[in-house]
């Protein structure tokens, strides 16, 4: 007969090695719940170093956090557009199925015919509130410049006028608030 020795520490370094791993996995149980909690803690901190010692902060830090204020604004009004042009967009698309009798069609049981008109006023309203929501950086500002060449502009309730207007103060903002610009190496003697 031979006795074998088991090893706990190894089987115990094994299981929290896995325990590790799961918990890095994207795909993981409770993955997206713990990116959630990570990322709202990290908004907590960092409002919480412009709430007590705003002092500290250099100008390019005050800049970035102001520029992360408008982001995040810009992102709420991008994403509500976005809704609501994917939503237009489904729309159209069971509407033309419907006429073309694809079964498809039929696994929209609440799908009305006459909500198209609604659904496209619900984009208009949210383009308008992206168009006036101030632009975060060059990117937004680019885009709202491409918005004052369409013709359809009139139909989200403003005048080139009034685009272009907001579109300077967007311009004059940056300037104010400028990022970090990159050191270049001196030349000169080696």
């Amino acid at each position: 007969m031979s006795a074998d020795v088991i090893q706990f520490s190894a089987f115990a370094a094994a299981a929290k090695e896995a325990k590790q791993s799961a918990a890095d996995d994207p795909c993981a149980p409770g993955a997206l719940g713990r990116y959630r909690a990570k990322s709202a803690a990290k908004k907590i901190r960092k409002q919480a170093v412009l709430a007590i010692a705003p002092e500290t902060l250099t100008e390019t830090c005050k800049n970035k956090y102001a520029r992360e204020a408008r982001r995040t604004q810009w992102r709420k009004h991008r994403s509500s557009m976005d809704y609501w042009d994917a939503r237009r967009a489904m729309h159209s698309a069971i509407s033309v199925a419907r006429m073309n009798k694809v079964a498809e069609a039929d696994l929209h049981p609440d799908f009305l015919q006459d909500e198209h008109m609604q659904l496209v006023d619900f984009w208009r309203a949210a383009k308008r509130m992206l168009l006036l929501t101030p632009a975060p950086d060059r990117e937004a500002i680019e885009w709202k410049q491409r918005q004052t060449k369409d013709k359809g502009l009139r139909y989200c309730c403003l005048k080139p006028g009034e685009l272009e207007r907001v579109i300077a103060k967007d311009v004059a903002w940056l300037k104010a608030h400028p990022t970090r610009t990159k050191l270049l190496p001196k030349r000169g003697r080696k």
